[in-house]
């Protein structure tokens, strides 16, 4: 019985040590770099406050807030989205998606198509969209009387247009 009542200390010890070292391991694994999981009808918009219901015109961006760690923001509005991106110039992003319109699944924002149209009825009026396919967004830009444009040209007509809020 001395030779049990003397190693259960022993190994309580040890066990809090390994559990110890398996944690502060954890702690040191760098968050994914990936789009945020969308609860329509519980997330809101970062941009407008308004609760999102609508994934088809939905974007995202994640932002370095320090080493290997990011904040994540949503928006209702892939317009918003992109004000949003022009308001806060010090956001170091480390990863931008949208919706696709048609699947309605994340896709990288920057190999995204864009049509842009008045036509298009956005939950805040930015009129964009976005999709996988140039093939989509031209026919899609065909029914709605939109131009196709990049990333690069989404932006720049946004901001000329003065979409932002």
């Amino acid at each position: 019985m001395k030779r049990f009542s003397y190693r259960l200390p022993y190994l309580v010890t040890l066990l809090i040590l390994i559990s110890a070292a398996l944690l502060s391991g954890a702690c040191s694994v760098p968050q994914a770099i990936e789009p945020p999981v969308l609860h329509l009808g519980e997330d809101t918009c970062d941009d407008c406050g308004m609760i999102i219901s609508d994934a088809r015109y939905a974007g995202s961006y994640l932002y370095e807030t320090g080493e290997k760690r990011y904040k994540s923001l949503i928006f209702d509005d892939i317009g918003d989205m992109m004000g949003y991106i022009k308001d806060h110039p010090e956001h170091k992003i480390a990863g931008m998606w949208v919706h696709d319109l048609e699947s309605e699944e994340w896709i990288e924002a920057q190999s995204a198509f864009y049509v842009i149209s008045p036509e298009i009825p956005t939950p805040m009026g930015h009129g964009i969209l976005a999709v996988s396919s140039e093939e989509q967004a031209a026919r899609i830009a065909a029914t709605v009387h939109g131009s196709v444009v990049d990333w690069g040209h989404a932006r720049v007509e946004m901001a000329l247009a003065g979409h932002h809020h």
